[in-house]
């Protein structure tokens, strides 16, 4: 619900000027910082350092890996600076790995990754975060740049998927405790793949009833079922005093899946669009093949995304969780909650 009200409020405020969605977020987050100093105490007897090292080898490999992929398009494959910023990257990404196995206090425990379900489960995660992401930022795109809607009215045309969302998890939290995850999980992701084939068939004569309207509620029920599934079972068999810090790893793990894709993926779809004879430059004032080359450009991802939902789909076919393990996770958190 947050990412597609942040399309609605982001495009009602674009309307008037784009400078305006950076700065209301100052206001929301002095609200935060004024309700975490009265409604948040510290529980814990002991400090435990923090892991310094850690975040700055993560961040700074994160930064080379998107860094090089974003520029790959416009300076080359072939230039050293996308050469050297990507080789940086997983350099460092590999020693924060490495630094990460000796760090007193984790920010990313490697020991949570010795259970085999866990660890399909935190990959699964990822990747659902990743198509999520990159379907919002580039079904925006489409509706804007495409098919010609001004942002407030792409925000609004994004309603359908938060209903959808809203009625999967309602039925997601329910059929968990009868069917195994796996089958929820696989479920969803097939229905995902399908609605994505489907979306990267469109072009800009596509009509939004109901074309567009039941494609992004039938993508947002399925949505509704990974994120009640899937965080559940990342809890399955933890004590009730570690569901807090592994619910904030797995928080994590989904907030890394969205810059990450749609880093990635925003040069493949440049890519595509120039091949096509498109322009990434602009765009307003395009002709009508430059159009077509950038709404293929923008499809394109939507299939990558349809082929990440079925790899998603197989993983967790191989999941052994049962809808009783499920149920004592669900009992875990909500005991947590009240500590």
């Amino acid at each position: 619900m947050g990412s597609v009200g942040g399309l609605v409020v982001g495009g009602a405020l674009a309307e008037w000027n784009w400078r305006l969605i950076f700065l209301i977020n100052v206001p929301i987050g002095l609200l935060i910082i004024l309700g975490a100093a009265f409604q948040l105490h510290d529980s814990a007897h002991h400090r435990l350092p923090l892991d310094v090292r850690g975040a700055f080898l993560g961040t700074l490999g994160c930064v080379g890996v998107v860094f090089g992929a974003t520029e790959g398009p416009d300076l080359g494959w072939t230039s050293p600076y996308v050469i050297g910023a990507l080789i940086a990257g997983l350099l460092l990404l590999v020693a924060f790995v490495l630094a990460e196995r000796s760090a007193v206090n984790p920010l990313l425990p490697l020991t949570l990754f010795r259970d085999r379900d866990r660890s399909i489960t935190f990959i699964a995660l990822l990747l659902g975060s990743g198509v999520l992401g990159a379907m919002t930022y580039f079904v925006a795109q489409f509706l804007q740049n495409v098919v010609g809607y001004s942002p407030l009215v792409a925000g609004l045309a994004s309603i359908p998927f938060t209903i959808g969302a809203g009625i999967g998890t309602g039925v997601a939290s329910k059929a968990a405790l009868m069917i195994r995850p796996r089958w929820l999980l696989a479920g969803a992701a097939a229905v995902l793949a399908g609605a994505l084939f489907f979306g990267s068939t469109l072009d800009r004569s596509v009509d939004y009833l109901p074309t567009l309207l039941v494609l992004l509620a039938v993508v947002g029920m399925a949505i509704g079922f990974v994120i009640v599934v899937g965080p559940l079972c990342l809890l399955v068999g933890v004590p009730v005093n570690e569901v807090g810090p592994l619910s904030a790893i797995g928080q994590m793990i989904l907030t890394l899946g969205t810059p990450f894709a749609v880093g990635l993926l925003t040069p493949l779809a440049a890519s595509r669009t120039l091949s096509l004879g498109g322009r990434t430059d602009r765009t307003s004032n395009l002709t009508p093949t430059e159009v077509a080359a950038l709404s293929s450009g923008y499809t394109f991802v939507l299939l990558i995304c349809a082929i990440g939902a079925v790899i998603i789909g197989l993983l967790v076919l191989t999941l052994r969780y049962t809808p009783q393990q499920l149920a004592q996770a669900q009992h875990a958190q909500e005991e947590a909650q009240q500590v």
